[in-house]
């Protein structure tokens, strides 16, 4: 696992089958379409706009989904990523 630092205004978008877990900072869910994203821990489905829970495995099984700072936070994230991401 790899750590990412993600700043306020930018989203980290996950490649099909990689797993982040929030370190730190309040994050929310970023989905493109009306589908969500596997929380592993607790067995449910997050979607857009919902909070990522901190130290929860997260599952992005298909493109246009992720994370992002929480609107109105001025601090950022730190995310442990397994797999393959970018930030826009």
């Amino acid at each position: 696992m790899k750590n990412v630092a993600l700043s306020p205004g930018k989203i980290l978008i996950a490649n099909p089958g990689t797993e982040f877990i929030v370190r730190s900072g309040n994050a929310v869910i970023y989905t493109e379409d009306k589908n969500g994203v596997a929380d592993l821990t607790d067995g449910k489905d997050l979607l857009n706009g919902q909070a990522a829970p901190k130290n929860h495995l997260l599952s992005f099984p298909r493109e246009g989904r992720g994370i992002q700072v929480k609107e109105g936070q001025q601090n950022g994230l730190i995310v442990m990523v397994r797999g393959g991401y970018t930030i826009r």
